[in-house]
Formats: structure tokens, C-alpha cells, sequence
């Protein structure tokens, strides 16, 4: 079968097993820090507690060994010079590459940024966390993200695509 659920099809059989890729925490740390795999096994009257000890969720434990809770990206950070992030690129690629667990707020300091960015499918967001990028001053003068068109088919700041529950706030957008 090529993948699980043409077997699942096929056979009846596993319907409510899943194919994901953990995501341990290291090669040599076996805990796992899936969003995907949290809540999602099957209570076990017999099975109390996990491989650490620690008690198991008597009604949606985690898949595998371990019960825990994802780590992952929420918060309030700041972007630009001496920043948490030194570009708005930077911060958009850790949202795209990372487990979003919360609200993640971007207080962009003030200054003028020339970046184009793109924002696709920030598919690891868990239960539609927020996601704000602002200016920290409050002012949208005080934020100017601009972009120096290159082509006519590059013709923006910000390209959205596939994204929800983004939110832009306090700044100001402008061609250069």
C-alpha cells in the first residue's frame, strides 16, 4: 500500500491510527514535541502513568510513551535592530518553521524596512493562534515596511497565501 490510508480503505483495518513524523526533541532525547500526536491516543484504564512517571490524561493521553504538552513558538517579540528578530523575514521564517502553540505577537521597532515577504500556509499554528505584527510604538509612522519593486509580477510588500488569523496593525506600507 503507498500510504495509510489506502490501506485503511483496503482493509477496514487501523482507522484510527495516524502517519506523522514525530518530532523528538533530539537524536538522543526520545520525547516527543508533536502537536500533532498530543491528545490523540487511546485511554488505557491499566496504563496510569508515563515512561517518565508521570501521570498519563485519563481521557485523551498522548500517542506514545510520554505524555506531554507541545513546546513550541507563542509569545511577544520584538523585531529589528536589537531585536528578537533582526528582519521581518527572519521572524515570518521561524513562524513557518516552527510549532506555533499560542498567540505570537511581532512588535516591529521603529524604523524603516525595505523586504519583501511572502507568508504561506503557516500550517503548524495550533487551534488558530493569533498572530499579530505591529508597530511597538503604536504608530504607524513609526513603522514603514516598504519593498523596491523589482518587476512588475514582484509588485508588493506582503504576499499572502493560505494564511488566517494574521493580523497587521500600526504600520505603514509604502512602494519605494
Amino acid at each position: 500500500f503507498p500510504d495509510l490510508a489506502s490501506y485503511q480503505t483496503s482493509t477496514g483495518r487501523d482507522l484510527n491510527s495516524l502517519s506523522i513524523f514525530p518530532e523528538f526533541i533530539s537524536q538522543d532525547d526520545l520525547h516527543i514535541n508533536d502537536f500533532d500526536l498530543n491528545n490523540e491516543g487511546t485511554p488505557l484504564a491499566e496504563v496510569l502513568t508515563d515512561i517518565d512517571g508521570e501521570p498519563r490524561d485519563p481521557n485523551s493521553p498522548d500517542i506514545g510513551a510520554d505524555e506531554f504538552e507541545p513546546e513550541g513558538f507563542k509569545g511577544i517579540f520584538t523585531i529589528g535592530d536589537g531585536g528578537d528578530f533582526p528582519t521581518i523575514s527572519s521572524a515570518v521564517a521561524t513562524l513557518t518553521d516552527t510549532i506555533v502553540t499560542g498567540a505570537v505577537t511581532f512588535e516591529i521597532l521603529p524604523g524603516i524596512y525595505d523586504e519583501q515577504v511572502i507568508i504561506d500556509s503557516i500550517s503548524r499554528a495550533y487551534f488558530g493562534s493569533p498572530i499579530v505584527f505591529q508597530s511597538q510604538s503604536g504608530n504607524p509612522e513609526d513603522v514603514i515596511w516598504g519593498y523596491s519593486m523589482q518587476s512588475v509580477s514582484s509588485n508588493y510588500v506582503v504576499l499572502l497565501q493560505n494564511v488566517s488569523h494574521l493580523t497587521f496593525r500600526s504600520i505603514s506600507f509604502k512602494a519605494f
